[in-house]
């Protein structure tokens, strides 16, 4: 890496200029199409070609079978995602606080700019957002329009039954360290 790179995304950017792209993604493509389909003996017609190639070659733990795509690839590990510990937790705040809020998906789309798709993929625990996400998400729930402060957020989030308090504990912790960062 050269010194004047001050990160990887930065270095990338860096990369793919100084071999004539616009960018690492323009870069990351024509060197794709450069590759040769080992199982047809051609050059790849298109990144997406290349993509299903390497899902079709990972093996599924369940299954002990290839993947067929790399649709059905990018679905199991979605599915994995939702199952992590931090999904489970920013996707049972954000519910819960729409919920208590009488707030849309939508609506909380519109404010952090982003479309529904997103904010279903974190209230499912498919996916976690950035930090600077994260950030815009704090300053929304402890704007004006939301009056909500920490010992409403605790409330609200406190277990309603023995089985909710080791999940309700954890997710007000999350939500300390969410609020606090």
């Amino acid at each position: 890496m050269t010194s004047d790179c001050a990160s990887r995304t930065e270095y990338l950017k860096y990369l793919a200029k100084r071999n004539g792209f616009r960018s690492w993604g323009e870069y990351q493509k024509h060197l794709t199409l450069r590759r040769i389909n080992p199982e047809t003996g051609v050059k790849y017609k298109s990144p997406k070609e290349y993509q299903n190639f390497l899902a079709r070659r990972k093996i599924n733990p369940e299954t002990r079978d290839n993947y067929k795509s790399v649709r059905e690839y990018d679905k199991y590990k979605a599915i994995e995602r939702s199952k992590r510990k931090k999904n489970k937790e920013l996707s049972d705040l954000i519910l819960k606080i729409l919920v208590y809020h009488d707030k849309s998906q939508k609506w909380l789309a519109d404010k952090l700019g982003m479309s529904n798709q997103s904010i279903s993929e974190y209230i499912n625990g498919r996916s976690m957002p950035k930090r600077k996400t994260l950030r815009k998400l704090k300053k929304i729930l402890e704007s004006k329009e939301i009056p909500l402060n920490r010992k409403n957020l605790e409330s609200l989030l406190e277990p309603k039954s023995e089985v909710e308090t080791s999940v309700g504990g954890e997710l007000v912790k999350s939500i300390k360290s969410l609020l606090s960062n």
